[in-house]
């Protein structure tokens, strides 16, 4: 690298030397220009850190859940999601894979996070898959028999998934949870990229 280096200064000064021996203006920015080139060649621009943390999930009839690991400040902080239906829009679960999480505000859902792939696009098969509070998966309302669902594919912040069965689940806690999970994306350097394994 020193050598690289040094060799670059030599050809910057020799053209610096032909460059005061000729006159017009069309030179004029030369010297410039190769120095700013050298300083890319030399000291690329950093790549962002990456904070990666585990979704561990789990496939049941009803829905799926898990915990999110990585971090103890993230301890007891989980999603519910759809069942898993060969992600189906509005009614599966999304594809297990990486995901960035980035900072989202929609009409629908402010200050949350969207989902990303590594490579930018949208969850495969997929559009604006948030990461935002709710309780409930296809849960029938034990007082109007009512199903009840907070999602049409986006998984849902949870403390505790209480009770799950064939046809859907309900978590409890889920603004502490993402409470919890704000206060940890908010504590990122600016130079750290959250990604999250779902497994």
């Amino acid at each position: 690298m020193l050598e690289k280096m040094m060799k670059m200064l030599e050809e910057l000064i020799t053209l610096v030397r032909e460059l005061s021996s000729r006159t017009g203006s069309e030179n004029a920015n030369f010297p410039q220009e190769y120095a700013e080139e050298m300083a890319k060649e030399l000291c690329p621009p950093s790549k962002p850190k990456q904070v990666v943390l585990t979704y561990n999930r789990t496939v049941e009839a009803g829905c799926c859940h898990g915990r999110i690991t990585g971090d103890a400040r993230l301890q007891n902080v989980g999603f519910i999601e759809l069942p898993w239906k060969d992600n189906q829009r509005a009614i599966s679960a999304i594809p297990l894979g990486r995901y960035v999480v980035k900072p989202h505000s929609g009409s629908r859902f402010r200050n949350h996070w969207r989902l990303w792939q590594e490579n930018g696009k949208d969850v495969s098969g997929r559009s604006a898959i948030v990461l935002h509070e709710g309780n409930f998966i296809n849960w029938r309302n034990t007082t109007t028999g009512q199903l009840q669902t907070d999602s049409d594919g986006c998984p849902l912040f949870v403390t505790r998934v209480e009770a799950h069965n064939a046809t859907g689940g309900w978590g409890s806690a889920s603004v502490a949870a993402q409470n919890r999970f704000r206060d940890f994306f908010n504590s990122l350097a600016k130079d750290e990229d959250l990604l999250i394994v779902f497994q």
